[in-house]
């Protein structure tokens, strides 16, 4: 499973309670580490706040196309209405913050034991 938030406090506590749940984390803290990690390594799910895009040279659609078979949970500050509907898929999940954690467990789940 791959993290991707450029506030590393926040980074680490979805790291520990992944793991504490059993999955292998990796974390990128920019929207470059994303890209890179999900170009060169397979990952079942990415859960990815869309701040760490900002300012980046990497831009989000770019990462969002990338790894087309991995889950992809964006967590967003924008309200339901900006979010482009066409965006919505299997993989590509939304989130508005602040991430309940049981909840997304709950999704996690249940959108890979769906794909298996």
């Amino acid at each position: 499973m791959l993290v991707v938030d450029s506030d590393s406090s926040v980074a680490r506590t979805f790291r520990r309670l992944l793991e504490k749940k059993g999955y292998n984390v990796f974390v990128a803290e920019t929207a470059k580490e994303a890209y890179e990690h999900l170009s060169e390594n397979h990952y079942e799910c990415a859960l990815i706040d869309i701040e760490s895009f900002n300012n980046e040279s990497v831009n989000f659609s770019q990462v969002k196309e990338t790894a087309p078979g991995t889950l992809k949970i964006i967590f967003t500050d924008f309200p339901k209405v900006k979010i482009n509907l066409e965006d919505r898929s299997d993989t590509i999940i939304y989130l508005e913050k602040p991430v309940q954690p049981e909840k997304l467990f709950k999704l996690i789940e249940e959108k890979l034991y769906r794909k298996t």
